[in-house]
C-alpha cells in the first residue's frame, strides 16, 4: 500500500505541477485524464502550428489532358478510415491519394456517355461514402452529360465504386442536370438525388437501389436544390401529415431539401421545404405509395445548398436567399421547431451587393453539444465569414423550450466564401478560404486570424481535415492539391507508468444567434455559384467540445479535492 501511496502521491504532484505551473486547456485535461485512469486521446497531443507547412502535394490532371478544374461542390473527400483522399473534378475525373504522404492510389475517367460526340461531362458533385452501417463499402457521386446542340437532352448518372476505385454500377440515364451529391442511406441499400431540367422549370427526386437500379423518380414544378440527410433520427421531427406522412417513433433516415432558384439577378419567389422518409415498415415493392412529402406551406426562401441536420435529426441550419439563415431548433417535446412549423431562429447577414437575392453559396460547419446548443460557422452571400450561436435556456420545463441566441461574429473577407469551413476537432480554430485562395486558420471563439495561407489559382471546392486535425487537405481550382500539416505532436512525456487506452475523437463544442428579418429583393448582376452538396448528417457524439471543457473542470476540481 504504501508503494501504492507514493506512486499515487507522485503522480498529483506531476499532475498540479502540469496544471498550476503551465494552465493551459489541453495540459489540464491531459494530465487529469490521467489521474483518472486513462490517457487522452490522440488529438489532444497535438498543438496548433504557427503556421502551415507543407506534407506533400500532387496535381490533378483532367480526364482530356491538361490540369483538372475543381469548382463549388467539387474537391477532397477522406475515406472513412481516413488513409485515403479522394478528389472529384468538374470534368468527372476522380483519384485517390494516400492521405500520409500523398502516394496516387487510383484515378479513374467518367464513364462513357451514350456515344454521342456532342456531349460534355460536367459536374459539380462530391464523394459520398458508405456509412459503417453498410454491409459492404463504397462511394457514389453524381455527372451530368451536357448535348451541345440541344440542352433539352442534357442527363444525368450516378456513379458507384468500391474502395479501390474499381467501378461497381452506373445508374440509368435520369433527366436533366444533377442537383449537389447524391446522399446514401444508413444500412447502404439506397441512393437518394434530386436533379432538375436544364431550364431549371422542373425538379425530379429519384431513389435507387444499392446497385443503383431505378426505384422511382417524381418531379415538382420548380427546380430543386441539393439534399441533406440524417442517419437513423430518432424521430421524424415533424408535424402527421394524415395519410402522406407520420415521423412518430419513425428512425428511417429523413432527407430534406428545398426549391432553388430558377433565374438569376431576379427577385427569389417564394420557396418550400420538401421531406421524404421511408414509412415505419415500409414495402419498397409498393412504388406507388413512394413520394416526397411538403412540409408547412411557403417559405421565404430558397437555396443552392443541402441543409444541415444534427441533434438526433431534431435540428437543421438552412444557408439561403438574401444572405439568411433560417434554423428550426429542436429538441424533445420542443413542438413550435418541428420541420413543418416556422424557424425558430433566423440570422440575417449582409447581401450580396450585386444580387441582394443570392443564396449563401455553402453549407456551414456546426459544433454541437449533448443539450441541442451548437456553434455555426460559415460564409455569407458576400464578403463575409461569421460564427453564430444558441443553447437552451435549461434541460427541463419551458426553459428546455426557450432558445437563447447571442448576437454572432463577423469578419468582413477580400472575396466570397463558396466552400464549408472546417473545425478543429478540440474546438481550438476553424479553417475557411476565400475564392480567391486565401486560407485562414481562425480562433474558434472570436475567428480572429491566427494565420493566413495564400493558395495559388483560388479555391472554390470542398477541404477536408485529418481526424486529429493534424492535416488539412485543400484543393486549388486548377487541381492542385496541398497536405498542410496544421497540428504536430507534442513532445512531453506522459507520467510513467499511466495506461494508454484510445479514446474517441472529439467532435467540438456548442454557443449561440439573432433573428434576420426576410425582404424583398431588387435583382442587379452576379455570378451564381452552383448548388453543393453531399452527406450533410452530424454525429450528436456526447464527446463534443463541451463535453471536453467541462471533464476538464470536474477534474481540477477532483485533483483538488485530492490535494485537500
Amino acid at each position: 500500500f504504501g508503494k501504492i501511496t507514493t506512486k499515487l502521491c507522485s503522480l498529483i504532484i506531476l499532475t498540479t505541477k502540469s496544471i498550476f505551473v503551465k494552465p493551459t486547456s489541453r495540459m489540464i485535461s491531459k494530465a487529469a485524464l490521467y489521474l483518472l485512469g486513462f490517457a487522452a486521446s490522440q488529438a489532444l497531443a497535438l498543438d496548433l502550428t504557427a503556421a502551415p507547412g507543407q506534407v506533400w502535394s500532387q496535381q490533378l490532371f483532367g480526364a482530356a489532358g491538361g490540369n483538372a478544374q475543381a469548382y463549388s461542390g467539387n474537391g477532397l473527400f477522406l475515406t472513412p478510415d481516413g488513409s485515403e483522399v479522394v478528389a472529384i473534378a468538374n470534368d468527372g475525373k476522380v483519384a485517390s491519394y494516400r492521405a500520409s504522404d500523398g502516394e496516387p492510389m487510383w484515378n479513374h475517367n467518367p464513364p462513357d456517355d451514350d456515344g454521342s460526340a456532342t456531349f460534355t461531362v460536367e459536374t459539380f458533385s462530391g464523394i459520398t461514402f458508405s456509412t459503417a452501417n453498410s454491409e459492404s463499402s463504397f462511394m457514389v457521386y453524381s455527372v451530368t452529360y451536357k448535348d451541345a446542340d440541344s440542352a433539352g437532352n442534357d442527363y444525368t448518372v450516378v456513379v458507384k465504386r468500391d474502395m479501390a476505385g474499381d467501378l461497381l454500377s452506373v445508374s440509368p440515364s435520369l433527366q436533366g442536370e444533377h442537383s449537389g451529391s447524391p446522399v446514401v442511406s444508413d444500412d447502404g441499400s439506397y441512393v437518394f438525388l434530386t436533379h432538375n431540367s436544364p431550364d431549371k422549370t422542373t425538379g425530379y427526386f429519384s431513389i435507387l437501389t444499392e446497385d443503383l437500379g431505378l426505384v422511382v423518380t417524381r418531379s415538382n414544378a420548380g427546380a430543386f436544390a441539393p439534399p441533406g440527410i440524417y442517419h437513423s433520427p430518432e424521430e421524424g421531427f415533424y408535424d402527421s401529415i394524415p395519410g402522406i406522412a407520420d415521423g412518430f417513433l419513425n428512425t428511417n433516415d429523413l432527407i430534406l431539401w428545398s426549391l432553388t432558384p430558377e433565374a438569376t439577378n431576379a427577385p427569389v419567389p417564394a420557396g418550400r421545404i420538401f421531406a421524404f422518409q421511408f414509412a415505419t415498415n415500409f414495402d419498397i415493392t409498393a412504388v406507388d405509395t413512394l413520394n416526397y412529402f411538403n412540409l408547412g406551406s411557403n417559405r421565404a426562401f430558397q437555396a443552392i445548398t443541402p441543409p444541415v441536420i444534427t441533434n438526433k435529426g431534431r435540428t437543421v441550419y438552412w444557408s439561403t436567399s438574401r444572405s439568411e439563415y433560417f434554423c428550426f431548433i429542436g429538441n424533445p417535446n420542443v413542438n413550435r421547431a418541428r420541420f413543418n412549423r416556422n424557424p425558430n431562429l433566423k440570422r440575417q447577414f449582409e447581401r450580396n451587393s450585386q444580387w441582394s437575392g443570392q443564396p449563401i453559396f455553402s453549407s456551414p460547419a456546426v459544433s454541437t453539444d449533448g443539450n441541442g446548443g451548437a456553434v455555426v460557422f460559415g460564409g455569407s452571400s458576400s464578403n463575409e465569414f461569421f460564427r453564430f450561436s444558441h443553447f437552451f435556456n435549461g434541460t427541463e420545463g419551458e426553459q428546455a423550450k426557450v432558445v437563447i441566441a447571442p448576437t454572432p461574429n463577423t469578419t468582413a473577407t477580400s472575396t466570397l466564401i463558396v466552400t464549408s469551413p472546417v473545425i478543429d476537432p478540440l474546438a481550438r480554430a476553424v479553417y475557411y478560404v476565400e475564392s480567391d485562395g486565401m486560407l485562414h486558420q481562425a480562433n474558434y471563439d472570436t475567428i480572429e486570424d491566427i494565420w493566413t495561407e495564400s493558395i495559388t489559382d483560388g479555391v472554390q471546392g470542398k477541404m477536408a481535415l485529418n481526424e486529429d486535425g493534424s492535416i488539412l487537405y485543400v484543393m486549388s481550382v486548377e487541381g492542385r492539391i496541398l497536405a498542410l500539416g496544421v497540428a504536430e505532436e507534442d513532445t512531453s512525456e506522459a507520467p510513467t507508468g499511466a495506461p494508454v487506452p484510445t479514446l474517441p475523437p472529439v467532435t467540438s463544442a456548442p454557443s449561440v444567434p439573432p433573428v434576420g428579418q426576410p425582404s424583398d429583393s431588387e435583382p442587379s448582376e452576379s455570378p451564381v455559384a452552383q448548388p453543393t452538396g453531399g452527406d450533410t448528417s452530424i454525429d450528436d457524439t456526447p464527446e463534443s467540445g463541451a463535453f471536453t471543457k467541462s471533464m476538464q473542470l470536474a477534474v481540477v476540481s477532483l485533483v483538488y479535492t485530492f490535494l485537500l
